[in-house]
């Protein structure tokens, strides 16, 4: 079989698509999704108080490559590492300190 081969520069290659077949149905008629009761569409927006209890932030890679790189130096002058626990709850306070206080700028 020929047909995975890469072809010489003098030959044309033409490949040809499927065409596409469809049929309109006359008699097809969407009808609309009944209405939801509010329980599926309740939201409750947590408290300050709530949202700083919880940690939001989850390390990625970048991340990870970063903490060892600090881990690597802290090391090297007699500090202890930064556990993933700590980065995280860090960042996670770092963040949310900047969004409260863009809140209180507006």
């Amino acid at each position: 079989d020929g047909a995975d081969q890469t072809p010489s520069g003098s030959e044309d290659v033409k490949l040809l698509l499927p065409e596409p077949c469809f049929r309109v149905l006359e008699s097809y008629n969407i009808r609309d999704a009944p209405p939801l009761p509010n329980s599926y569409i309740r939201f409750i927006e947590r408290s300050i108080e709530e949202l700083d209890a919880e940690i939001e932030y989850d390390m990625d890679e970048e991340d990870s490559a970063w903490l060892k790189l600090i881990n690597e130096r802290r090391e090297a002058i007699g500090l202890t590492d930064v556990s993933v626990d700590v980065f995280e709850l860090l960042m996670d306070r770092l963040e949310k300190e900047s969004y409260f206080q863009g809140l209180d700028k507006k």
